[in-house]
């Protein structure tokens, strides 16, 4: 079997494009990192995102394994684990083997450490829900969190859900995401290649990146970032 490294951008179906890539070419990936395009090494095999080859393998795994373990899938991709990648890419192959079960094996090693990986997950999520620190300048509620794992698309609804809040800007700062309700739209965008999006305090995000947001001039680069978001929220459920 033919062996190399692969490179993605980021994205959950990005992904997925390199999953299903390996499987229907018989490749073992050896090593699955993201990168943006813009940081070719020259090494790893660049594969583009393909939502239909992404959501066609989505939903094999519905077919072959369960709801349950399209959900591990999703939920495991928002970890901080090291070797998040490939334990995703040894746990999607074992369920197109042995279908539903996986989820509940913790004879295996790996589907134990994944299933602990998840709970952590969920629990820094209600750990950052509870105690995020959110302030509201002119309508809009401003914070800022600095999770280990990226729980924005765990806690967003409790977050747009809140009667309180009318227009609503959540930074990530450690991972470059940002929850955004603007009016009647409400996406989570990975902020990442927009300038300046290293922020640290709710005076920033007011002073800088709500009015990025809001100017007409910045349409385009909106529209951009909303397709990437719409493409997530087709697995992840994260954008409306």
């Amino acid at each position: 079997m033919d062996v190399r490294d692969f490179s993605y951008d980021g994205t959950i179906e990005g992904y997925l494009s390199v999953v299903s890539y390996c499987i229907e070419n018989k490749t073992m990936p050896r090593k699955i990192t993201a990168e943006t395009f813009e940081r070719d090494d020259g090494l790893s095999v660049r594969i583009r995102s393909d939502y239909n080859a992404a959501d066609r393998l989505y939903k094999l795994v519905g077919r072959r394994a369960s709801a349950e373990v399209q959900q591990m899938i999703c939920d495991l991709f928002l970890t901080c684990v090291t070797d998040m990648e490939m334990d995703l890419f040894i746990m999607i192959c074992k369920g197109i083997k042995y279908g539903a079960v996986i989820a509940d094996d913790y004879s295996d090693e790996l589907m134990r450490r994944i299933q602990f990986s998840i709970r952590d997950l969920y629990r820094e999520a209600a750990s950052v829900l509870s105690s995020m620190n959110a302030v509201k300048i002119d309508n809009v509620t401003f914070a800022v969190i600095n999770p280990r794992n990226r729980v924005l698309p765990i806690i967003y609804r409790n977050i747009l859900n809140n009667e309180d809040n009318d227009d609503v800007l959540i930074y990530d700062k450690r991972h470059k995401m940002a929850l955004i309700r603007m009016g009647e739209t409400d996406m989570i965008l990975d902020t990442g290649r927009i300038a300046g999006s290293d922020l640290g305090s709710v005076n920033d995000l007011y002073g800088k990146m709500w009015p990025y947001f809001a100017s007409d001039l910045n349409t385009l680069g909106r529209q951009v970032l909303k397709e990437r978001a719409d493409s997530l929220s087709k697995l992840w459920y994260i954008a409306v």
